[in-house]
Parts: structure tokens; C-alpha cells; sequence
């Protein structure tokens, strides 16, 4: 099961949105479908931004990776290496001329193990 933590979940029947209002003016938000593809989308606020850059890892406070996505404003994090089980905290910058803004707030992310099942055993026909 795909898990998103540390923020309040708003559920409907084929999407789970999650929210975080931050202090670089940014709406960071993630979804995950029922499909199971998994989607940040953030909300840029106020000012002028020349692209977004995401920041990534498995520590909240030092992301240890960063993308530049330039000006859109949603990003399919199931295109990044991640691992399955493993807990990945994102974040969300704004830049432009003038520089870079501070990233909204970490949001906790954990993909599924998307390994199938074995098969069935001891098949018998009667």
C-alpha cells in the first residue's frame, strides 16, 4: 500500500489528496490513484517562477537529491529510482532570476512493493 504521512488525508473514492500549505508560499500536494501511480502537484502561490525544482531522500531534514522539473507544476515521482518499503521525504522550491526559495514542507512518501504473488501449488484435477 502506498502511504503518504505526516499531513492530513482528504479521501474520495479514486483519489487520495494530501495537503501541506508551506512558508515558501507553495501548495505542495500528493496524490496517489487508485491505479497506484503517485504524482506530486504543488500550487505556486504568489510571485513569479521561472521553474520548481523537487527535492528527495530518505532524511526529511538533508534530501539528498533534487530535479529540476522546470515550470510545471506536477511531477509523476514514479519516473525516480526509489525503492519499494522505503520511506522518501519530498519537498518543493520556486526559483527564478533572482534566486531560489525555500522548499514548502517534506511530505512523507512510502512506495508499495509492487512484486506480484507467487503462483498457486499443488494444482489436482479431480
Amino acid at each position: 500500500m502506498r502511504a503518504w504521512k505526516g499531513i492530513e488525508a482528504m479521501r474520495s473514492p479514486r483519489v487520495n489528496t494530501l495537503a501541506l500549505l508551506a512558508a515558501a508560499a507553495l501548495l505542495c500536494l500528493a496524490t496517489a490513484s487508485s491505479a497506484g501511480a503517485a504524482t506530486l502537484q504543488w500550487d505556486p502561490g504568489g510571485g513569479v517562477a521561472d521553474g520548481y525544482k523537487i527535492h528527495y531522500g530518505t532524511s526529511a531534514s538533508t534530501p539528498s537529491q533534487t530535479i529540476d522539473v522546470g515550470s510545471v507544476t506536477q511531477y509523476s515521482i514514479d519516473h525516480l529510482p526509489l525503492q519499494e518499503n522505503v520511506e522518501y521525504f519530498f519537498s518543493v522550491s520556486a526559483y527564478n532570476a533572482a534566486g531560489e526559495s525555500p522548499p514548502c514542507q517534506s511530505i512523507a512518501y512510502t512506495p508499495e512493493d509492487s512484486t506480484p504473488p507467487p503462483p498457486p501449488v499443488e494444482l489436482v484435477v479431480e
